[in-house]
């Protein structure tokens, strides 16, 4: 383990020493110069890492950090600029093993294959520990991982690594074996995700004006404990350097925590905000055995077979995908989502204003009194990017009041009333909130903020994947939506549509995938499934690359969701295991492929 102990002490003192001097905001510098060089030192954060990883060696580049840093609070930028540029001359150039860091969205090199690897070890092996493995097979190939890596012998590296993920993916000397279920975070997963946690914060830090000299020395400290196998100590280090780059600068100003933020009060609304007149419409029941509901616009049978949004009804089906009933008749425009209520009686449901575009209504379909009612008629829209039932029959939603406003989540009850207000966007908490999902006993809540972002010359928005309580407490970034910036396909580049397991312990989201395209001429970029931690650890990709994969939602130990596979001409839902196993088409036989189930949700059983 000493190889990968070491790898994640790296991540750590490295970052801590390369995020030094970072506070050039208030530096009297012209802004295209800070720009410039505020983007070299972003581009050493990301790369330093990675060229150490492929056996670069760290002593060539550390000392320049102190050097950096002097030149910066003496003032002299070009110093500090030439400074930068020698250490980005050198993460960028061969390591001693004659391998280079490598991007771009290409089929992983063997150093990124080997990282993955060591990776799954990370986290496989003390789970296996616990599980009753002994500790000493595996051990002693630490060093000689570590050896093979800094000679370049990245092969003899691999294969010992194999090793290991052979021994801790096998049963344990007591029979048992890791579980692959969600389990809670070991200590070793804790502490790598506090040190994740550090790199983006100590940066924002320096920037807000925090003294780098106050952390930066914790470094090499830790990255000794975790050599020595000091756990304990290690992470007692991490946690005051979380305490110091989380709390107030020396200039006095409270930067916020990018992982977290100081929530507003939930705002409850007064009054009532349903319309008074509620219409008759046509609509059915659900059925015993309904366990999914889905929207489609295969009643207009008229409707040319393309990706062009109409007319669509509500329909339900068993988790088979048979017994197919329509619910809903006669509607005019476009569901976007749609969730039953506990009770099974009432739907809320979303759909576009005009002709599958554009602002989105919310209403309520009461399915015994056959009635459907505008909620919130007065927003400017209510509902875009999911809705969402709680067992107390609370609805979650993505609301924006007025048009020159920002989307946040609210929830309200079926009849109007008790509106409430859980996220507030506004000059200390920028960005937009919507993809609203309820954990299944309703204590949790998980959405996507959009914010502004910018890295480099790179700029454009960026989509998170975030978590709180379901009274708007303990708002907290799970998923920082990749080190991508821009736009494809349409969309920012980033996470979307998170689903929290059932035992709140686990987020499935979709993430954009530019690397691949379906639909070109329509919806375009791909969006692979992953599964993270609720606390941000254990990231991984449930499905395959290529199609659209999005609007998961997580049941009784499935997956659903819906798929845009130009490929093999399909477009519908599609269930598999939570690890990506047992994939199944529910629909495959349709006459039109545009016919297919869009935006399924599990119906909580009778």
């Amino acid at each position: 383990m000493t190889g990968i102990t070491k790898v994640m002490g790296l991540a750590v003192a490295g970052g801590l020493i390369l995020a030094i001097g970072m506070s050039l905001s208030a530096a009297p510098l012209a802004e295209k110069d800070r720009l410039r060089l505020d983007g070299k030192m972003k581009r050493v954060q990301t790369l330093a890492p990675q060229w150490v990883q492929a056996g670069g060696d760290s002593a060539k580049v550390a000392p320049l950090g102190p050097q950096i840093e002097a030149h910066l609070k003496a003032g002299r930028f070009d110093e500090a600029e030439r400074l930068v540029d020698q250490i980005l001359a050198t993460v960028t150039g061969p390591t001693d093993g004659g391998s280079s860091p490598s991007g771009g969205s290409q089929p992983p090199t063997p150093l990124q294959r080997l990282d993955g690897k060591m990776k799954r070890v990370q986290t496989l092996a003390p789970q296996w520990v616990q599980a009753g493995g002994d500790q000493a097979k595996i051990a002693p190939l630490g060093p000689q991982i570590d050896a093979h890596l800094k000679a370049g012998r990245f092969d003899e590296a691999e294969r010992l690594v194999d090793q290991i993920l052979a021994t801790v993916t096998g049963p344990t000397d007591g029979g048992g074996s890791p579980s692959g279920g969600s389990q809670p975070p070991t200590q070793l997963q804790r502490l790598d995700g506090k040190m994740k946690r550090v790199q983006p914060l100590a940066h924002e830090w320096v920037l807000a004006g925090g003294d780098p000299s106050k952390v930066a020395p914790l470094g090499p400290q830790i990255d000794e404990h975790l050599k020595a196998g000091r756990f304990d100590e290690a992470e007692r280090l991490v946690d005051q350097i979380l305490a110091t780059v989380t709390g107030p600068t020396t200039g006095g100003s409270n930067k916020a925590d990018s992982m977290a933020v100081a929530a507003s009060p939930a705002k409850p609304i007064s009054g009532s905000f349903a319309e008074k007149d509620s219409r008759s419409v046509n609509v059915q029941p659900i059925p015993a055995d309904a366990a999914i509901l889905f929207w489609s616009t295969r009643s207009e049978s008229s409707r040319p077979d393309s990706p062009s949004l109409g007319p669509s009804e509500l329909y339900a089906m068993d988790k088979n995908g048979q017994h197919v009933t329509q619910i809903t008749f006669d509607n005019l425009q476009s569901y976007e989502h749609a969730a039953v209520s506990f009770s099974r009686k009432l739907i809320a449901a979303n759909r576009y204003l005009k002709k599958g575009a554009g602002e989105a209504g919310l209403w309520i379909l009461d399915l015994e009194k056959k009635t459907e009612t505008r909620l919130l008629p007065k927003f400017h829209s209510a509902g875009n990017g999911g809705v969402d039932w709680s067992p107390d029959e609370h609805i979650y939603f993505s609301g924006k009041p007025t048009s020159s406003g920002q989307r946040d989540i609210y929830k309200i009850r079926p009849d109007g009333t008790d509106l409430t207000q859980l996220t507030f966007a506004g000059p200390t908490n920028p960005g937009e909130h919507f993809d609203v999902s309820v954990s299944e006993d309703g204590t949790m809540v998980a959405y996507v903020k959009m914010l502004p972002f910018s890295s480099g010359s790179k700029r454009g928005p960026k989509t998170q994947i975030w978590a709180m309580g379901s009274d708007g407490s303990n708002q907290r970034m799970v998923y920082d939506g990749g080190s991508e910036i821009g736009m494809a396909g349409g969309f920012p580049i980033g996470g979307y549509d998170p689903e929290i397991s059932p035992d709140g312990r686990q987020v499935v989201f979709s993430l954009t995938n530019p690397a691949y395209n379906n639909f070109r001429s329509s919806l375009n970029m791909a969006h692979d499934l992953y599964i993270i931690n609720i606390d941000g650890t254990g990231l991984r990709r449930i499905t395959s690359p290529g199609p659209i994969c999005v609007i998961p939602d997580w049941h009784d130990g499935k997956i659903l969701y819906t798929e845009y596979n130009e490929k093999d001409n399909f477009v519908g839902l599609v269930s598999m295991n939570v690890d990506g196993s047992d994939r199944k088409r529910l629909e495959p036989g349709l006459q039109k492929v545009w016919d297919g189930g869009m935006n399924g949700k599990f119906i909580a059983s009778p």
